[in-house]
């Protein structure tokens, strides 16, 4: 498809569709470049634009209750707050040139009988709304801001949106889609009075088929904190009888003293030189644990590079593409089998 398209969404795309065609599969994609050029969609954008400051207003105070009630702390989830600049209105689309495809936020401000659209950079063009607020013209206009090489894009949620109130029965979600458009749902309500029109969720995971190994008893973080006793409490690996390291004379030595340390009790006049005499016996047994510290923290490492491994082979977000038809083909189609049975 690579040769037949300039676009490398549209070739993975149409690759795509044409694999799901040979599975038996009919279905219809549209390029969101084309589904924004449709007549209803511009009606819908010029809409949304003449009436911006009240759109504006309910979608910032529904994204700010979202915020609350599910204590999102960030501000760009689910989306960023629309902003607002002098006397402009940030609208919930992008805008670019053929000239300079670098996408920005669309903002807008009334002047006199016009609708001015700008991405406060290089981009400024006009949309006629009558008085009557008949929008027509500003309709027509827009269709032909492809001619000039402009391109309007909705966003997330207005892409959602259109979908659900104009281009189908049925929109289906993932789930962090359905989780973005309960907000998506209090706009629908506020701005165009309707109940939202429903949406289902269908969400599945598949792994890629790489094996991860045998899962190893002791995690990463239990295995430093036994280096970190090395430091601090290297007499319990040097014990004459149940040691793990081998230990001579001069080394008995120095954990003997340790304990008497440990056994002299702390006062306020005892305890900084108690603590100063603890850390040298400490510091004198690190060469007798040097070995047995070097073999863990390998160990450590190998299982810290294992777990890492096996959190990208655990991802959920592979491509397509990646997986042997056969399998994908089992997965993806018993959703379908389900569907049939239980309809």
């Amino acid at each position: 498809r690579s040769r037949e398209v300039n676009n490398v969404g549209a070739a993975v795309s149409q690759a795509r569709h044409q694999c799901e065609g040979n599975w038996g599969l009919q279905t219809l994609e549209i390029p969101q470049s084309h589904v924004c050029d449709l007549p209803a969609m511009r009606w819908f954008i010029v809409h949304l634009l003449t009436q911006l400051p009240r759109f504006w207003d309910t979608y910032n105070s529904a994204l700010l209750e979202y915020r609350r009630e599910h204590k999102v702390r960030s501000a760009a989830h689910p989306v960023p707050e629309l902003d607002s600049i002098d006397n402009w209105l940030e609208a919930p689309l992008w805008i670019w040139s053929e000239a300079d495809p670098r996408r920005r936020p669309l903002y807008v401000r009334l002047r006199g009988d016009e609708l001015v659209l700008s991405d406060r950079d290089q981009i400024e063009v006009a949309l006629s709304v009558t008085p009557e607020g008949d929008a027509g013209a500003a309709v027509e206009q827009l269709g032909a801001l492809t001619e000039q090489g402009i391109r309007l894009r909705t966003r997330a949620l207005i892409t959602t949106m259109a979908a659900r109130l104009l281009l189908g029965d049925l929109f289906i979600h993932g789930i962090g889609g359905a989780k973005y458009d309960q907000l998506t749902d209090r706009i629908i309500e506020r701005f165009f009075g309707l109940t939202p029109p429903g949406y289902m969720v269908v969400s599945g995971t598949l792994h890629l088929p790489i094996a991860s190994g045998a899962a190893p008893t002791e995690d990463v973080q239990q295995m430093r904190q036994r280096i970190r006793e090395l430091e601090f409490h290297p007499e319990r690996f040097l014990e004459v009888s149940a040691g793990e390291v081998p230990v001579d004379q001069k080394t008995a030595a120095l954990i003997a003293e340790k304990r008497r340390l440990l056994a002299i009790e702390e006062n306020p006049a005892n305890a900084r030189e108690r603590c100063r005499a603890i850390r040298q016996a400490n510091e004198a047994l690190q060469p007798a644990v040097a070995a047995l510290q070097e073999s863990w923290t390998s160990q450590a490492n190998q299982r810290a590079e294992q777990q890492r491994w096996e959190r990208l082979l655990g991802s959920r977000e592979y491509a397509f593409a990646l997986f042997p038809e056969t399998i994908l083909t089992k997965f993806l189609l018993s959703v379908l089998e389900i569907s049939d049975r239980s309809g």
